[in-house]
């Protein structure tokens, strides 16, 4: 006998089992896929990935600065993190998620203040401060 789909609004646990997240999407869990606890927010992250990956691909195809090609990719890293953490609405996945964003926006700070150089250390210390302090919490 097969199984019946679930209602909307039904929650199910999928191959990943209970979701641990503490956030869970606006989209009904485990309705597409047993693999896939949200189906479209998980597969509206692989153009991230590839644009993240193409973008670094050609900055330094183009024979730009290696450090000014990170950014793109730190966005691929946000797309798998993202990825991972709508397909399995876990805890560790969540983190991969949250946690590259935040780096992200510390690597770009790092960037500006590599160009202003009146910055310096101090910029560094407390991008690395933030981070290892956000980490942490």
């Amino acid at each position: 006998m097969v199984p019946e789909s679930p209602q909307l609004g039904q929650r199910t646990e999928g191959l990943w089992g209970a979701h641990t997240a503490s956030i869970d999407w606006c989209e009904d869990n485990y309705t597409t896929s047993r693999y896939i606890a949200e189906f479209f927010n998980t597969m509206s992250n692989v153009p991230f990935m590839a644009i993240g990956f193409y973008g670094w691909w050609r900055f330094l195809q183009a024979g730009a600065p290696h450090k000014y090609a990170l950014p793109f990719l730190g966005l691929s890293i946000i797309g798998a993190g993202s990825f991972g953490f709508h397909m399995t609405l876990r805890w560790d996945w969540q983190l991969m998620d949250e946690l590259p964003m935040i780096y992200l926006v510390m690597l770009c700070n790092f960037l500006v203040w590599d160009v202003d150089k009146r910055w310096g250390y101090r910029g560094v210390a407390a991008m690395l401060a933030f981070d290892v302090g956000h980490t942490a919490s």
